[in-house]
């Protein structure tokens, strides 16, 4: 592994407990706190004027706000796909969201890729999944 400076980061959203995405600082449009009041996220989310479809990646029996104290995290991404809509959400179960600024070549873990992940890195000790936005998108908007 080289050890070089860079400007770089990414925001770090915790799908899961197991499942942390690093995505471009870009392809985020807003994390939206909704009360939790019934056990899963929306399906669809009425969004600056915009219904988008909401991915929730963990089927456990948790409910979806217990971690943020009754509050749900859904982060709204942009969609990348132009036959898709404009924009689509990720509910985010864990604790964790930030911005990582990566100050170091961060150490390949391309073979601890997730389904659906382009490649998968460590930093800080944490396993990233660079994830496949488009094909993640198409999986949230269903067939």
């Amino acid at each position: 592994m080289q050890n070089h400076t860079s400007n770089s980061q990414c925001v770090v959203l915790p799908c899961t407990a197991n499942d942390l995405w690093a995505v471009p600082e870009n392809s985020l449009a807003e994390i939206v706190a909704l009360s939790a009041d019934s056990e899963s996220p929306p399906a669809v989310l009425e969004w600056r004027g915009h219904s988008i479809p909401v991915l929730d990646l963990c089927a456990s029996d948790a409910h979806w706000g217990s971690r943020h104290g009754g509050t749900g995290l859904i982060a709204v991404l942009h969609g990348l796909d132009p036959s898709s809509p404009a924009f689509w959400g990720v509910c985010l179960r864990e604790h964790g969201l930030r911005v990582e600024k990566l100050t170091d070549t961060p150490e390949d873990a391309a073979e601890e890729a997730a389904e659906n992940a382009l490649s998968a890195f460590r930093h800080i000790g944490a396993l990233f999944q660079v994830r496949d936005l488009v094909a993640l998108h198409q999986k949230a908007v269903g067939p």
